[in-house]
C-alpha cells in the first residue's frame, strides 16, 4: 500500500503512535479535494487470528458524528480486504477518542455438531405446544445449557440434572444443538431452539437458580407445585448431585462414548503400546545382526497415567477468568506427580494432552525412553477425554474437563492440583472441595 506521507503527516500527526497495535492510514483522494481514510486491518498474533471468536474493535466514533464505526473486525474468517472500511472523518474534531476491544474465546466457543463420525439420530420437538398437550403426563426439567460450551462444564450440567431427574420421575430437555450429542446417546428430550426459547419464557416462574458453581444445593420437590415442566439454571458442579450407586450405574450408561471415537481411541492406544514395547526392547545380540528385539519380564504391562495439561489462554492469559480464580497448575506441580506415578509404579508411561501441546513438549523432560506420548495437535476434544479416560492414572489440571477424564476411568490412582482456585477469589468462595473432587483423589502441591 502506498503512503502519501507529505499529505498526512500535518493532518494526522502522531495519530498512529496513539493506537496500540498501530493502524495504517492511507490518503486517498474521492474526486479531486475530498480526503478518505482507510483503516488497514492490523498485524494481528496468530494464536488471536486462529480463533473465530476473537475480536478487535475501534472505536474512532468521537472523531466524526458522520462515521459511528470506522473499523470492526468480528470474525478471523473474513477477508482483510472485505473488512476495509472508508469513512470521511473530521480530524478537527475534539476530543478524540480512541478504543481498543479484545475478547478471548472460552472453552468449546468454536464447537459444533459437524464431526466426522456419525452421532445418535433424535426426534426433535419442534412445537412447544407438546408439553401441555401429548407430553402433559410427564415431568420435565429443562437445564439452561448457555453458559459454556465446554465439554466438562456440559457433563457436570447433565449428569446433575439427569440424576436429579431420575430421582423425580422426570425427563431432561436438551437444545437439538447440544454438542454433548457430538460424544454421547443421550436419553434426554431434545427441542429446537425455538421451543428452548418459549420454555424459558413460558416456565420461567418456575425457575430454581443454583448461584454457587461448585458446591451442593440440594434440589428436591422440584414439581411440588404441579407443574409438569421447572427450569433448573446453575454451573451445578459438584458429585453430590450424583453419587448414589443408581447414579453411578446410570451416568456410566449415559456418558459411554460413542463406537466411532471408542474405537479411534482404542486404536491410539494399540499403536502406543507397540510404540512404548519397541522403546523399552533390546536387541538380540548375534542374531539377524541385532535387528531381532527381546522385552524384558514384566516390560510388556504399562502402567498408563494420563496427564491433562490445561495452560490456554483461558487462564493464562484471559483477565475475567483469572480475576475470578483460576489458575494453571504450575510445571513443578506436574513434575512432583509424575515422580511419584514412578515410584509407585515400575513400568510407567505418561500419556500427555493439552490445548498447548507445545508448551507440554517444550517443558516436560523424559527420565526413560519411550516414556512420553503426546495426544495429536487439534485432536477433537472427545477423543482426547476419552484417551484420558482410558488411562490406569490421571494427573489432573484444574478444570471439569480433567474432572470427567478422572470420573470416567474409575481410578483411584488420581492427583489434583491443591493451589487451584487462588485462595480469596470468587471462584475460592464458590467451591467446597470437599464437594467437588472425590475423596479417594490426591491433592498435590507445586
Amino acid at each position: 500500500m502506498i503512503m502519501e506521507q507529505s499529505k498526512v503527516k500535518s493532518t494526522l500527526g502522531d495519530l498512529s503512535l496513539l493506537l496500540n497495535p498501530p493502524l495504517c492510514f492511507n490518503l486517498a483522494r474521492k474526486q479531486k479535494k475530498t480526503r478518505m481514510i482507510a483503516a488497514m486491518i492490523p498485524i494481528l498474533p496468530s494464536f488471536l487470528c486462529s480463533t473465530p471468536a476473537s475480536r478487535w474493535s475501534y472505536d474512532l466514533s468521537s472523531v466524526t458524528s458522520s462515521s459511528p464505526v470506522l473499523f470492526s473486525r468480528h470474525s478471523s474468517s473474513e477477508s482483510r480486504n472485505e473488512a476495509i472500511t472508508e469513512n470521511l472523518i473530521d480530524l478537527s474534531h475534539q476530543p478524540r477518542t480512541y478504543t481498543k476491544t479484545r475478547v478471548f474465546p472460552q472453552g468449546g466457543d468454536d464447537i459444533n455438531n459437524d464431526v466426522p463420525w456419525p452421532i445418535a439420530f433424535k426426534k426433535i420437538i419442534n412445537d412447544s405446544n407438546y408439553f401441555v398437550e401429548e407430553g402433559r403426563d410427564f415431568k420435565f426439567i429443562v437445564g439452561d445449557f448457555t453458559f459454556s460450551n465446554g465439554l466438562g462444564n456440559l457433563m457436570f450440567q447433565y449428569a446433575s440434572l439427569r440424576a436429579v431427574a431420575r430421582k423425580e420421575g422426570a425427563r431432561v430437555v436438551l437444545p437439538e444443538d447440544c454438542v454433548l450429542r457430538r460424544a454421547f446417546d443421550l436419553d434426554a428430550v431434545f427441542v429446537n431452539a425455538d421451543v428452548m426459547m418459549q420454555l424459558m419464557i413460558d416456565y420461567s416462574d418456575q425457575t430454581v437458580e443454583v448461584k454457587d458453581c461448585c458446591r451442593f444445593h440440594p434440589l428436591e420437590d422440584l414439581f411440588k407445585d404441579g407443574n409438569n415442566v421447572v427450569i433448573v439454571s446453575g454451573y451445578l458442579q459438584s458429585f453430590r448431585y450424583f453419587d448414589k450407586p443408581n447414579d453411578f450405574h446410570l451416568l456410566t450408561a449415559q456418558f459411554s462414548f460413542l463406537p466411532a471415537i471408542e474405537q479411534e481411541a482404542r486404536q491410539i492406544f494399540d499403536n502406543l503400546n507397540v510404540k512404548r514395547m519397541v522403546a523399552q526392547a533390546k536387541p538380540i545380540e548375534g542374531r539377524d545382526g541385532g535387528n531381532s528385539l527381546v522385552v524384558e519380564d514384566g516390560k510388556d504391562e504399562v502402567f498408563w497415567v494420563g496427564v491433562h495439561v490445561r495452560h490456554g489462554m483461558d487462564v493464562t492469559f484471559h483477565s475475567r477468568n483469572l480475576n475470578y480464580g483460576h489458575v494453571a497448575a504450575p510445571l513443578e506441580y506436574f513434575e512432583k506427580s509424575m515422580q511419584e506415578m514412578r515410584e509407585r509404579h515400575e513400568n510407567v508411561a505418561f500419556l500427555i494432552c493439552s490445548d498447548d501441546i507445545d508448551y507440554a513438549a517444550r517443558n516436560f523432560k523424559e527420565q526413560v525412553k519411550g516414556e512420553f506420548a503426546f495426544c495429536q495437535r487439534g485432536a477433537p476434544r472427545e477423543i482426547d477425554i476419552q484417551l484420558l479416560a482410558s488411562c490406569d492414572g490421571l494427573i489432573l489440571s484444574p478444570g471439569t474437563f480433567s474432572w470427567w477424564a478422572a470420573w470416567l476411568s474409575h481410578s483411584v490412582e488420581v492427583f489434583y492440583y491443591a493451589g487451584w482456585p487462588r485462595v480469596g477469589s470468587s471462584l475460592d468462595r464458590q467451591l467446597n472441595k470437599t464437594e467437588y473432587y472425590i475423596d479417594e483423589w490426591k491433592a498435590i502441591d507445586a
